[in-house]
């Protein structure tokens, strides 16, 4: 079990190293990071490293009783996950408000969860005042 988990994490990193150096630092360079292998690499290499975070965090939360950051994703993941494609991928995204892709991320993780605690309290409103 450790083993394969091991594998998994390994094979995430990897990918996602790959996909870092294609887009990042050879970008200019025409070839196998403009292809369609290579996007679905990309594809798997998100797939991955989803699975690693999940194993992450399950091994670093297994023995933490239920505390307040459990709380605050138990309550606004869900509204986080439909709004974060808006702000990384759409026409109103913040992956480029400054030259400095550090910056960028963080921009756009605080925004993230701003936008997605929004979306949960509008919705909860709006459900308390159909329901």
């Amino acid at each position: 079990k450790l083993i394969a988990q091991s594998v998994i994490i390994i094979f995430a990193i990897s990918l996602n190293l790959i996909e870092i150096l294609g887009k990042y630092l050879c970008s200019d360079i025409v070839g196998i990071f403009g292809s369609t292998l290579f996007n679905v690499i990309i594809r798997y290499a998100h797939c991955l490293l989803g699975v690693f975070a999940f194993i992450l965090f399950k091994r670093i939360f297994v023995n933490v009783k239920y505390n307040m950051l459990l709380r605050f994703s138990d309550n606004y993941s869900y509204s986080i996950y439909l709004v974060h494609l808006l702000v990384i991928l759409s026409p109103f995204t913040l992956m480029s408000v400054s030259g400095i892709p550090f910056i960028n991320w963080i921009i756009v993780l605080i925004s993230i969860v701003i936008l997605g605690v929004i979306l949960k309290k509008i919705t909860d409103y709006l459900s308390n005042k159909i329901m």
